[in-house]
């Protein structure tokens, strides 16, 4: 069996919102420290405004409900705990760039997790769930803030507020509750002696490949300029500027009479008025492709306006998603030429994305004659111009990338070479198919044409697969929570409101 990716036992609930833990990795104190103050300040400053003005009166911000009960954030309350402790976390685990969403996935989890808590605390209501007192005052010794040393300190738990006591007793008992709750139903979650043996089977044997590939930029330039010629029409380009109004459409129409009276004035108005990326170059867009602007007009028609502008003219005002644009024709229309580099680069990144067939055919066709030159010395053998050869690493028929089984990959780590392999059933079908000493007919993957030839196929040692047998129920515990954390989410008696919540006070500062 495949060794156990040292991440798998982790994976579902390291998610923001999941209630284990990560291994902590061992960062420098002074960047630990760093990390931690600038959560301070995208967490905590970077919304506390909106958070002192609406809970300075008692109340809290409510983000959603379940089953009627609120789901709401007041300073020491679950939701804020979990907002610490999900902070914490990304702390120790690396910083993203964009404070806003940092704090955004801190808290969505933190609602996303007392949600679930909630749901947990009123299932265990129904129940007449009771933790025994002196349960809970096993529990509390082990607070952080009680501690002294390593042990439980009395003049610590004495020194402590009334208020503040009884909210982290109230927290502890409810962590016990949701913990009883959550054992009970997922304890029973068992696994059969069928259901193991038939997961075994699934992890062997394992096959490795070698394999021969080449990618769509080895489409030649020749057929790239033939196509743009074909199709001369969508290659056309033009030199604009524009201005773009966003306030209204009578704004966009004074605009227009003040162009259409003065067009000199194109550049200053842009400056001044227009909203979008160009204005500060006085609405310089540059060379605009007709297959690119009709895209962005949303229109053939439009871009044939467009195009039929002569030099120095202004356009008609343009309806978009964006707002209300005027183009000004700064060069009259010319066609692509097939000896630029820049358009040639163009087509063929248009022909990647909408005419992918043409490409795979003729690329597919080249593969089919290397296959038929293949000598007794299979892929290994092969010096042909434009392919690239590799092994990958050895891997069971794995559909879906089930994560107890070994995934499709490179044997020398790269990466993105099979991404979406392991969804890809024609592919999976034909190399598990694969007879010994033959190449496979040419497959098609991410932008690349693959023949594989079998390098090996092993069966995995009873050792391993015992160690699968032992992981698997716990496997099935974990699937079970992340189902039902899922239940409890998208259940009706789910109102998430988090989002709105979340712009309202958070982004927009109200």
């Amino acid at each position: 069996m495949a060794k156990r990716d040292p991440q798998h036992g982790t994976k579902r609930n390291t998610e923001l919102g999941g209630k284990d833990h990560p291994p902590k990795s061992r960062m420098h104190p002074w960047m630990y420290i760093f990390s931690v103050a600038i959560l301070v300040i995208i967490v905590v400053t970077f919304i506390g405004g909106p958070l002192v003005g609406s809970t300075a009166g008692g109340g809290g911000i409510v983000f959603g409900s379940y089953d009627g009960e609120d789901i709401e954030f007041y300073p020491g309350n679950y939701l804020a705990r979990q907002r610490d402790t999900i902070a914490e976390r990304i702390a120790q685990s690396g910083m993203d760039t964009n404070l806003e969403w940092i704090a955004y996935q801190v808290w969505r989890g933190a609602y996303q997790n007392t949600v679930v808590h909630t749901a947990v605390l009123q299932k265990a209501k129904e129940s007449d769930l009771q933790i025994p007192g002196e349960v809970i005052d096993q529990a509390l010794t082990a607070y952080p803030a009680y501690q002294e040393n390593g042990e439980f300190s009395p003049a610590r738990y004495r020194d402590t507020s009334r208020t503040e006591k009884a909210s982290i007793r109230k927290y502890y008992r409810e962590e016990l509750v949701s913990s009883q709750v959550r054992s009970d139903i997922l304890g029973g979650v068992n696994s059969s002696s069928q259901a193991v043996d038939f997961i075994k089977n699934m992890a062997t044997p394992e096959r490795s490949f070698l394999y021969s590939r080449i990618g769509f930029s080895a489409f030649p330039d020749e057929m790239v300029g033939n196509y743009a010629e074909e199709n001369a029409d969508l290659f056309r380009k033009i030199n604009l500027s524009r201005i773009t109004i966003q306030s209204s459409e009578e704004s966009a129409k004074t605009v227009h009479q003040q162009l259409l009276s003065d067009p000199s004035l194109f550049d200053e108005i842009a400056r001044n008025q227009s909203k979008d990326a160009y204005a500060e170059n006085g609405g310089y867009i540059g060379q605009q492709y007709f297959f690119s602007l009709s895209t962005e007009l949303e229109s053939e028609e439009k871009a044939e306006e467009i195009f039929s502008l002569s030099k120095g003219s202004i356009s008609e005002i343009m309806s978009t998603p964006f707002g209300w644009v005027i183009y000004k024709c700064n060069e009259e229309p010319v066609a692509a030429n097939r000896t630029s580099d820049e358009d040639i680069d163009t087509v063929r990144s248009y022909m990647e994305r909408f005419e992918k067939g043409s490409i795979e055919d003729y690329l597919i066709e080249r593969g089919q004659a290397l296959r038929a030159s293949v000598g007794e010395n299979g892929l290994s053998g092969l010096e042909a111009e434009g392919w690239e050869d590799g092994e990958t690493a050895s891997f069971p028929l794995n559909y879906g990338n089930v994560e107890i089984f070994k995934s499709v990959r490179d044997a020398n780590q790269d990466s993105g070479a099979f991404e979406g392999a392991a969804f890809n059933e024609s592919f999976l079908e034909t190399l598990f198919s694969l007879e010994q000493g033959s190449i496979s007919e040419p497959l098609v993957l991410n932008n690349m044409i693959y023949l594989f030839e079998l390098k090996e196929e092993t069966e995995i040692s009873d050792e391993n697969l015992s160690m699968l047998e032992s992981y698997y129920p716990y496997l099935g515990q974990q699937y079970a929570e992340t189902d039902m954390r899922a239940l409890i989410l998208s259940s009706d008696k789910h109102e998430d409101n988090f989002d709105a919540v979340f712009s309202r006070y958070f982004l927009n500062g109200e």
